[in-house]
């Protein structure tokens, strides 16, 4: 159900966020297992967000979602039910907020203006410290201590307080999506190229993933079975890679989805639209 304009605007006037906590994150839930090659997406409800623009999204929970907002510099988190999802809070100003992490007890937002990453608590959202970078990041992932981070022509491996190990010079100049995989491998997209990529923690290509029926390949996500979801924005579609690359299937009629996150311990998931629209799915 999409909120109405009024009420974010007094949302967005809270100058404290309410004392809400992610107790579900405790919780000793097996990962939610399914066929990807048949299973289905089933609309939920549908969360708009007038004159946004999302960039990132993940699960903090069981039924709490996050998001992103680069435009009104901040980033909103709510609670799934049943038949809709409700805004609970707000946490700005940031400085356009882009790739979005949790990890343990802590949230990793970064920051494009500030070329940081602010480091929140997931059960209160206070901000604990500051990563300075010095540079502009998109994506941000994690494999096991260090960050791997995608900007443009770059993609940069740094500790726990930014220090920078290594950087990989990508094949395009547009990647602003990573994800790192079970297996190890880092995998990141560019839009301009059309392009999906895989290498190792040495920089070794593992493979390459392009196809006529994927354009403007954007987010990246994975599920519980270790499959790779991409989101082509353009071809309004979501590919489904095996973690060597190979294509699964591909869901169609999407309206130019810019990330799908997958909560891996139940059967939903989120798909963001022309950065502004959460659709929440049963995946059956």
């Amino acid at each position: 159900m999409a909120m109405k304009e009024p009420i974010m605007k007094e949302i967005a006037n809270m100058k404290k966020l309410a004392s809400f906590k992610v107790t579900e994150l405790v919780e000793d839930i097996p990962e939610f297992s399914f066929d990807v090659s048949s299973v289905q997406l089933c609309s939920i409800t549908k969360f708009n967000v007038s004159e946004g623009r999302i960039h990132r999204g993940a699960w903090l929970s069981n039924k709490t979602f996050i998001f992103s907002d680069g435009q009104k510099g901040r980033f909103c988190y709510g609670k799934l039910s049943k038949k809709e999802w409700k805004l609970i809070g707000i946490q700005e100003p940031l400085q356009n907020p882009y790739g979005i992490l949790p990890d343990g007890d802590d949230l990793f937002v970064a920051c494009v203006d500030s070329q940081s990453i602010d480091v929140f608590s997931v059960f209160d959202f206070t901000i604990s410290r500051t990563i300075y970078l010095g540079f502009d990041t998109f994506g941000i992932s994690r494999l096991k201590e260090y960050f791997y981070l995608a900007f443009g022509s770059k993609i940069v491996k740094i500790d726990n307080v930014g220090n920078k190990i290594k950087s990989f010079k990508t094949t395009g100049s547009s990647a602003s999506n990573i994800l790192t995989t079970k297996s190890g491998f880092i995998v990141y997209t560019d839009w301009k190229i059309d392009k999906v990529s895989a290498i190792t923690d040495q920089w070794e290509s593992v493979w390459e993933y392009t196809s006529p029926d994927l354009k403007s390949p954007y987010g990246l996500e994975s599920d519980s079975q270790g499959n790779i979801y991409v989101t082509g924005m353009h071809s309004h579609n979501i590919h489904v890679l095996s973690n060597d690359g190979e294509l699964i299937r591909i869901f169609g009629n999407l309206n130019n989805p810019v990330f799908v996150k997958i909560a891996k311990k139940n059967n939903v998931c989120c798909i963001c639209s022309n950065y502004e629209t959460l659709t929440f799915y049963a995946m059956k």
